[in-house]
């Protein structure tokens, strides 16, 4: 039984770490705002899941699930801060691929 508690701490460990690969080689590889904000929501699930590989594996798992709860508030705050600044800078300049962006640095 004890066996099966630490497999799926691995397991949710490793699979957290490749989301959140997966999340930054979105950031680093688009140029779309969009889909660097998608990278970023893909990472902070990864993030999410940690928080649960971590409560599992020290059998704090209310704990782990109340942080959990407090982290996806706050992801939504953040989100929908970011969304409204994506779309206001869509409306101002019209575009959103960041090399057009930098390159209307005053």
């Amino acid at each position: 039984m004890e066996n099966s508690i630490f497999f799926n701490f691995y397991a949710l460990f490793i699979v957290a770490l490749g989301i959140i690969g997966l999340g930054l080689y979105a950031i680093l590889s688009y140029r779309n705002l969009i889909k660097i904000f998608i990278g970023i929501e893909v990472m902070s699930k990864g993030i999410g899941l940690l928080f649960i590989a971590a409560g599992s594996a020290n059998g704090r798992l209310a704990l782990a699930q109340s942080y959990l709860i407090t982290y996806i508030v706050i992801e939504a705050v953040v989100a929908t801060v970011a969304l409204s600044l994506i779309m206001l800078t869509y409306r101002h300049y019209g575009t959103l691929d960041i090399r057009k962006l930098s390159k209307l640095k005053g």
